[in-house]
């Protein structure tokens, strides 16, 4: 993300929508946490006063912390007399969302083809990689900045297991959403969570969840971000090697927490 931010340059007007990461947050710099964003609605009305003819626009295509996915439709009213760059954190989507897994990439590049993709494998793919995409007068740009020529690239053997992993992947995928539709279904008396339909993260604001589970010896995704100042985040994540007695043991205990 901080890659391909620097490599376009000081060309670029840059906007980042409330959910983008901080690493595609171009006003996240010198270790402050005090990220500025600006909504849809400001940042179109921005970009069609100001007096710059180049534009990038951050945002992640699904807000994992949240569980929210980032509408589209606004791509529609984007200027067309402005060079305008979509960058779009697809980390959380490839492997959950879009055609089997694909993500949300293929979708949002239909609408607007000056779009790159950034993401990270290390999440649904299991990979420690990542991956940067989009139009080649974009991404060339990348090989010639430093940050890219002093990177370490994936390590080849992972590259070689992902290459023949197809069939894997596919059952995995197959198993997640059975697991997630499961879960949710069960869950859904309790009312503690939000949640995106197909998308197996379960949030709650009841942070005192989080010790009550691991006193029963059940972790849960449960930290303050981006700093240990920031908002915390409590969240059930749901993947596909959860078999039917961990989720049913944890609805138990998520019962027993409503009722205690």
């Amino acid at each position: 993300g901080r890659l391909i931010i620097e490599a376009l340059g000081d060309d670029y007007a840059f906007h980042s929508l409330p959910n983008a990461h901080v690493a595609i947050n171009p006003n996240f710099k010198n270790n402050r946490h005090d990220l500025i964003s600006y909504s849809i609605e400001d940042t179109l009305d921005a970009i069609h006063l100001s007096n710059i003819d180049k534009h990038v626009i951050t945002f992640n295509s699904i807000d994992a912390l949240n569980s929210t996915i980032t509408p589209m439709d606004w791509l529609v009213r984007l200027p067309k007399d402005k060079e305008i760059i979509l960058i779009q954190d697809d980390s959380h989507g490839i492997g959950v969302l879009g055609d089997e897994g694909s993500g949300a990439y293929a979708e949002i590049k239909k609408l607007h083809s000056k779009t790159i993709m950034i993401a990270s494998l290390g999440k649904a793919m299991g990979l420690p990689a990542g991956i940067i995409a989009g139009p080649i007068e974009y991404t060339s740009l990348v090989k010639r900045h430093a940050l890219f020529g002093g990177s370490s690239p994936m390590v080849p053997a992972y590259a070689h297991a992902y290459l023949y992993a197809d069939e894997i992947y596919h059952q995995a995928y197959a198993q997640l959403k059975l697991n997630t539709e499961y879960f949710k279904e069960r869950i859904s008396h309790l009312g503690l969570f939000t949640c995106t339909d197909h998308f197996p993260i379960f949030c709650t604001d009841r942070h005192e969840l989080a010790p009550y589970l691991e006193m029963n010896k059940i972790k849960i995704s449960h930290f303050a971000y981006p700093s240990p100042k920031d908002r915390l985040y409590t969240r059930i994540v749901i993947h596909a090697l959860h078999t039917k007695e961990d989720m049913d043991r944890l609805i138990q205990s998520l019962e027993n927490f409503t009722f205690h």
